[in-house]
């Protein structure tokens, strides 16, 4: 209680509380403004298995998704294009949404698609944000061993606008995971393999292409291959089980989402050879896989979170990447931030904040397709408010990012140069922080006032909002 109070009485604390005030402004704007399509889908999918496991009626798992009989978005009612979507895949979600099955199964009333039901799922999600940052702070705490620094890891985690589109706009379960792999690494930097493995089961059950990050990590802290591998393989247990059980059944897509998702990712970037063309992801995942193989086991916990970092921006700037995916560097590069004082931190924030306003204009390939402002047509508050302005916006399918280049069209000519600003930035933050002789190397470089820097990097979630409204009233 002594060095908290100790802690809140210094400038940098005031400007934390600063900044944490305007971020969970941004989250509560964000969480109870939008209701996307794939949260209504989450949400109906989750109750939907209170209703197969109290009936008994498991065969029907796809059936009932494609009959839509718990009020999920129309564009996911054709079970055909989803490949192996597994219970196992909603766990958490399914049990969170349990009161909703209560209140709903009993009256007779099936459908759970409405905007209260879809508030209950995304406060999910924020709950698993502030987990996600509290062990953001554990981790930086813990390699840096100052209390200042873990709390900047936490704050950069609340503060980016990657998660605030990602769970906030979209309702995109992908925090869920990703919160979970911060965990396990945590229990990993700890040496404690049978957390990290469990843990891992769950990552690749949500996830299956996240093998591209467990994996290394097993290699880093077990040099026997044969039991890495058994550890992989145990990982892919509940994904391989359902597999099985749902064999035949109907309406089941006879694509597989694991076999997709990692082809999909191995492809997506291929270079030309003798014999035809080779996958940069696979060149870049075995290298990764033998400099962790040969790494000492008792590696220390910077370089950990080092490799961990290089691997998950690996996968969020090079693979198929939807805009809600973006989102997937930001809490491992945030630790990597933070995890020490040195001369170089007031670089690092600039280029996070970097990353933050430009990964707004370049998401993904496919990002302005999917990100859609239609979808807050459900918020009588949004509706009102465009109704007013006899607007008719709520009603339309206007790409958010798309209109927003409309109105700069160069940004759209720019799009792959702002990409590689943003992956150049990354790469930049993993060469600062690889060793104590880059800190120093530009150690005799001030920036800007990190202060400055930390304002700066909140403000990001006002200028959001401003563009969010401005898009949606005009």
């Amino acid at each position: 209680m002594g060095r908290f109070k100790k802690l809140k009485i210094t400038e940098d604390s005031k400007l934390f509380i600063f900044a944490a005030v305007v971020s969970l402004i941004g989250a509560f704007f964000f969480f109870w403004t939008f209701n996307y399509i794939d949260g209504q889908t989450i949400t109906a999918w989750s109750v939907n298995n209170w209703d197969l496991l109290v009936e008994g009626r498991w065969q029907d798992f796809y059936v009932d998704k494609a009959m839509n009989t718990r009020g999920a978005a129309p564009l996911h009612s054709d079970m055909t294009e989803e490949g192996l979507t597994s219970p196992f895949m909603y766990l958490l979600q399914s049990l969170w949404c349990l009161p909703l099955w209560l209140t709903h199964y009993f009256n007779g009333n099936m459908n759970v698609g409405t905007i209260g039901c879809v508030y209950w799922y995304k406060a999910l999600l924020f709950l698993v944000i502030l987990v996600m940052a509290y062990f953001c702070y554990r981790i930086a705490k813990k390699v840096s061993g100052t209390e200042y620094n873990g709390v900047l890891a936490g704050f950069l985690v609340l503060a980016s606008s990657e998660v605030m589109l990602s769970a906030g706009y979209a309702g995109q379960d992908e925090v869920i995971y990703l919160c979970a792999m911060v965990i396990s690494l945590d229990f990993l930097l700890r040496d404690k393999m049978l957390p990290f493995v469990l843990l891992s089961m769950y990552v690749v059950t949500l996830c299956p292409m996240m093998i591209i990050w467990i994996l290394p990590m097993l290699l880093l802290k077990q040099k026997n291959v044969f039991r890495v591998i058994l550890d992989a393989v145990i990982t892919f247990i509940p994904t391989v089980l359902w597999a099985v059980l749902s064999a035949g059944m109907e309406y089941k897509s006879t694509s597989s989402t694991m076999n997709d998702q990692l082809a999909r990712t191995f492809d997506y970037i291929q270079i030309p050879v003798i014999s035809g063309s080779a996958s940069v992801m696979v060149i870049i995942f075995v290298v990764v896989c033998f400099a962790a193989f040969i790494m000492r086991p008792d590696v220390s916990d910077k370089k950990v979170v080092w490799l961990s970092s290089l691997l998950v921006v690996y996968m969020s700037f090079f693979n198929d990447n939807l805009f809600y995916r973006s989102l997937l560097y930001v809490p491992f590069v945030g630790i990597l931030v933070a995890s020490d004082i040195g001369a170089g931190l007031d670089l690092k924030l600039l280029l996070m904040t970097v990353l933050n306003y430009l990964r707004f204009f370049a998401l993904g390939i496919d990002s302005p397709m999917h990100m859609n402002t239609r979808y807050t047509q459900m918020n009588k508050a949004m509706v009102a408010m465009c109704q007013a302005r006899g607007s008719d916006k709520y009603l339309q399918s206007d790409p958010l990012v798309a209109k927003i280049i409309e109105k700069v069209p160069s940004l759209h000519d720019l799009g792959s140069a702002i990409n590689g600003v943003c992956v150049a930035a990354v790469l930049l933050l993993l060469w600062i922080t690889y060793s104590d002789k880059n800190e120093e190397r530009i150690g005799s470089y001030k920036i800007l006032d990190r202060k400055v820097l930390i304002v700066i990097y909140a403000l990001c979630v006002p200028i959001y909002i401003a563009l969010f409204y401005a898009v949606i009233l005009y």
